[in-house]
């Protein structure tokens, strides 16, 4: 994104885009940039609170960007091999406790419960002795998942086995957001210089993170 970039630059590139919780849109410093619904404000830039389009709109020679759920439907509902966007609300030893977001290229209009059981975070690539869960996943992150069946009181049991399930947008411990390192098994935050572990799902690149939505999503 280009310091100068006009409004009417800005409206046309951007207006449409498919967005994802936490993920990063643009520098605070755009002085022509304002956030609206569906967007926030920290450490330097704006950030997506819900999955769905981009809005911008004109107003006083600013770009007001917002999140649009148009594609909210009260008939959806996770399903056995569905590709799920997640939030950890917690973790534990044998689980990661998740709210399911949105469901294939759908945007809930409430959460549903999600559970990752120890044994489903990598599968057979690792003995469950070898895994820890609060070295896969941590409270606040992001996660791209996939339901295999329906669990108790109404949860979900949910798998990051495959490479590109997993975290997608990690916060340490100050609430920054975190870049995966090169091995792809741990998430560095450049302000603090600090490295978690984590589950990391494995794309490679903006292309390949582009690719990943338009499959899972639908092209937007």
């Amino acid at each position: 994104l280009m310091m100068m970039q006009s409004v009417d630059d800005l409206i046309e590139e951007f207006n449409g885009k498919f967005v994802i919780p936490g993920e990063e849109l643009f520098k605070e410093q755009e002085e022509n940039i304002r956030s609206g619904y569906g967007c926030y404000v920290a450490h330097g830039y704006y950030f997506a609170s819900l999955a769905g389009q981009l809005k911008l709109t004109k107003e006083n020679d600013c770009a007001v960007v917002e999140v649009v759920r148009e594609n909210s439907s009260t008939s959806i509902l996770p399903s056995p091999q569905a590709v799920v966007t997640c939030r950890v609300t917690g973790v534990a030893n044998k689980y990661a406790k998740c709210t399911i977001l949105m469901v294939n290229n759908n945007v809930l209009p409430y959460p549903f419960v999600g559970i990752i059981r120890k044994e489903n975070v990598y599968g057979s690539a690792k003995n469950e002795t070898e895994v820890s869960m609060y070295e896969c996943f941590q409270e606040g992150d992001i996660v791209i998942a996939k339901v295999f069946s329906l669990g108790d009181s109404f949860s979900y049991l949910l798998s990051t086995e495959e490479l590109e399930l997993g975290v997608f947008v990690g916060y340490c411990k100050e609430k920054h957001k975190m870049q995966p390192t090169a091995d792809k098994q741990h998430l560095h935050c450049e302000i603090c210089l600090t490295k978690e572990p984590r589950k990391i799902a494995d794309l490679e690149s903006d292309e390949e993170i582009l690719k990943w939505k338009r499959r899972h999503y639908g092209k937007r």
